[in-house]
């Protein structure tokens, strides 16, 4: 796939966003964490990869963090990441992911 989004959702906001979104572009899939974060060997061989979810006490949500610590782009070049909120948003969630990757 050229691009693969990443998504965990609690109430179908982040769902709905990532799907849109994978509607636009050409080879996109769709991968939901929460069914493949205890997987072993997280490999990514997409070229772009993105990360979508819902804002958690200010941050990521505990299995988001998790999944993108374990997760292998070594393949990927382009990075991306939605957070869906209520609420006014800060940083510190994009902060995260991008000290992590």
């Amino acid at each position: 796939m050229e691009t693969t989004i990443y998504y965990f959702t609690g109430t179908g906001n982040s769902l709905k966003a990532a799907r849109d979104l994978c509607e636009k572009l050409k080879g996109c899939e769709l991968i939901p964490i929460a069914k493949v974060w205890e997987m072993e060997d997280l490999v990514s061989t997409s070229k772009k990869v993105g990360f979508f979810f819902p804002l958690y006490y200010s941050g990521l949500p505990k299995i988001v963090l998790d999944f993108v610590k374990e997760l292998e782009v070594y393949k990927s070049n382009y990075f991306f990441a939605c957070v869906t909120s209520a609420e006014d948003l800060n940083e510190y969630p994009l902060q995260q992911i991008e000290k992590i990757l």
